[in-house]
């Protein structure tokens, strides 16, 4: 009995080991694109298509153009752009 319980959660700590990682693993992703604001919130516009963001200090750079580094998360509305990094382009 001792053996099965042991082995049980042994089993279990190397499940959680591999899985771990690749649930917490989200892609990052860049854009290049324009910060504008839109009827649901400030958005970047790039020419592959417009994508609802969020972040810190967003609103100082509407109307700019940037480098944006960051991650996409499914919310009850639809996918949103998390930006973690913000440029800046110069020109």
């Amino acid at each position: 009995m001792q053996n099965k319980t042991k082995t049980m959660i042994v089993m279990i700590l190397v499940i959680s080991f591999l899985a771990g990682p690749v649930m917490a693993a989200q892609k990052l992703v860049t854009l290049t694109g324009t910060i504008e604001k839109s009827d649901s919130g400030l958005v970047i516009k790039t020419d592959k298509g417009v994508f609802p963001a969020n972040g810190p200090d967003l609103n100082s750079f509407v109307g700019k153009k940037v480098v944006a580094t960051g991650k996409f998360t499914q919310t009850d509305t639809g996918k949103i752009f998390t930006v973690i990094s913000l440029r800046k382009l110069t020109g």
